[in-house]
Order: C-alpha cells, then structure tokens, then sequence
C-alpha cells in the first residue's frame, strides 16, 4: 500500500493529553487567534491575517482541507491551539514535519508531545526511513522542540529562503529510523 494511502487512515490521534483530528471549519475563530498574532507567525512563511474570511479561504479551506492527507489540527484541553503535518516523499521514504502553535500555549510541552506522536506514525506505522524538519535560524524554541523528540542537527542552509520579505538561514534537523528505535528502546528500559 502507498505510504499517502496508509496515512490517510490515520486521522484522528490520541496522546496523554492532546487529541490531533483534521481541521474543520469551526476551527476558524481559535486558527484567526493565533494566525492574525505577529508573534506567533514571526517566523513562518505566513503573514499575519487579517480577517477570518482570510484564515477561512486561505488557511483552512485552501490548504487543510484541499488535501487533509497528514495535517492534524493540536487540540489541548479542548481548545484548538495549532497543527502539525507530515510531509510525504515517497519515493525516498521520507518526510518533514511542520507545525504552528499559538504562543498562548508556548511552554507547556504541548509541541513536542505532538511532534513525538507525528514521529511514532511516521516510523512505527508508515515504516519510514528519515523525518526532518527545519525553522528559521532566529527560532531557537522551534530547534529545542525538534532536539526533545530526538532530532539531530544536520547544519544550516544560509540565505535558504525569504520569510516576509527578509533572506534568512534555516537550520536543519533530522531523525532516522534507526536513531528513533534506538532513542524508543532506552525510553522503555
């Protein structure tokens, strides 16, 4: 079975305390919380919005639900608070993680529990063979949630992409299949 058909069945997750379901269209007033704050979008590739139509049409209906394949909206104590989505590359077994959270809910660990069961299906279920990810070289916060799951950095790509009009260096990180069980069976001695 292909890796996008086998992760299509896996659409609602459950961790100690968070639920990752799809984003729905009630999700516009807490996704419009935390999108239309400059701090929060600071240092991804989407501008702050401006309206909920917008979070609507662009954010909601234009990208999660136009193919909901590996995207998660983060539901903590009952409130949507951000998402978090798998990337696939199929044809080297692959894929990168991705994520927002609204910085209401920065601090908590809620993140790294999310990421860490994004990584338990992309390797325990989908049988990948390396996850990574990567955040913008004036987020450290973003780095230490990828270091808490396992990740390693890898290096930083300089002058990589332009987020909001500024040139800037992304960092990279990543994970493999081996270190994964490696760092899963110290976790269960």
């Amino acid at each position: 079975m292909r890796l996008k058909a086998q992760l299509a069945g896996l659409t609602h997750l459950q961790t100690e305390r968070l639920v990752l379901r799809p984003v729905a269209l009630e999700d516009v007033e807490a996704m419009y919380d935390y999108l239309q704050d400059e701090e929060t979008v600071r240092f991804i590739t989407v501008p702050p919005v401006k309206t909920r139509q917008e979070v609507l049409e662009n954010s909601i209906q234009g990208y999660f639900m136009l193919d909901p394949i590996g995207k998660w909206a983060i539901v903590y104590d009952q409130k949507m608070v951000g998402t978090i989505d798998l990337r696939l590359n199929e044809a080297h077994r692959q894929a990168e993680i991705g994520y927002v959270l609204n910085q209401n809910y920065w601090g908590r660990g809620i993140m790294p529990e999310a990421a860490a069961a994004i990584l338990a299906v992309g390797f325990d279920q989908l049988k990948l063979v390396r996850i990574f990810s990567e955040h913008d070289v004036r987020n450290p916060k973003s780095g230490r949630v990828m270091t808490k799951i396992g990740m390693q950095q890898e290096g930083v790509a300089y002058k990589s992409q332009i987020i909001k009009g500024e040139v800037v260096d992304m960092v990279h990180y990543g994970i493999t299949d081996t270190q994964y069980q490696a760092k899963k069976s110290q976790a269960n001695l």
